[in-house]
């Protein structure tokens, strides 16, 4: 009979999820990870098959990680101030972790991408970042913070890019200073109405003029 693992896979993942995080995928070497974890080489592979089913485990349990902090947007009465605080609360881990961006943004830049099931994971991940946004901003919609006819979808995706592209300021030299003047930016005024929806109705035709 094999004996039974002397260690927990929720254990090793959430060991290994920084080192993922910080290096990437293609960054990050076995003796890393063999280092982070205390386990030796083979106990990784029988336990994962392979370094991208390790990654893969770590992705899912990322997700994880973004649902559970996506937690206050989704309670009644959020609104723009948790949606800024949420905000701020990711790029203030990404800096003190030393992290520099969320893991699936560097994974969509790593060649890993290329798996379709690691890709859609990544796609996945971002669509909920997005939704919950979106169903920030409808709330707002309701209470008047933001104006009714705002566009709900293109609103949520300019500030998930906003927030992604404050973590390329930060980590391309820009100070965190720099990053609340965007942040100040990208929550005052009024977001862009929702496009008008084209008529398809053909013009009348005028009728000829009797002589």
């Amino acid at each position: 009979m094999p004996r039974p693992r002397a260690f927990r896979e929720s254990e090793i993942i959430e060991k290994a999820l920084p080192v993922f995080w910080r290096a990437g995928y293609e960054g990050c070497s076995i003796t890393d990870l063999t280092e982070a974890t205390g386990l030796q080489r083979q106990s990784l592979y029988n336990a994962f098959q392979d370094k991208q089913g390790l990654f893969s485990a770590v992705l899912k349990r990322y997700r994880q990680g973004v649902e559970e902090s996506l937690l206050p947007l989704r309670v009644p009465g959020a609104g723009l101030h948790a949606l800024r605080m949420y905000l701020e609360s990711v790029l203030a881990m990404q800096r003190t972790g030393g992290f520099g961006a969320c893991l699936f943004v560097k994974t969509s830049l790593d060649p890993i991408a290329r798996d379709a099931a690691i890709r859609d994971t990544v796609e996945a991940g971002g669509a909920r970042v997005r939704a919950a946004f979106a169903q920030v901003i409808n709330r707002c919609k309701k209470n008047g913070e933001v104006p009714a006819n705002t566009d709900t979808a293109g609103h949520a995706a300019y500030l998930y890019a906003v927030l992604h592209g404050m973590s390329a300021l930060i980590a391309t030299g820009g100070t965190p200073k720099q990053a609340a003047a965007v942040l100040d930016k990208a929550f005052s005024g009024s977001p862009p109405p929702a496009p008008a929806k084209p008529n398809h109705k053909a013009p009348k035709r005028k009728a000829k003029e009797r002589h």
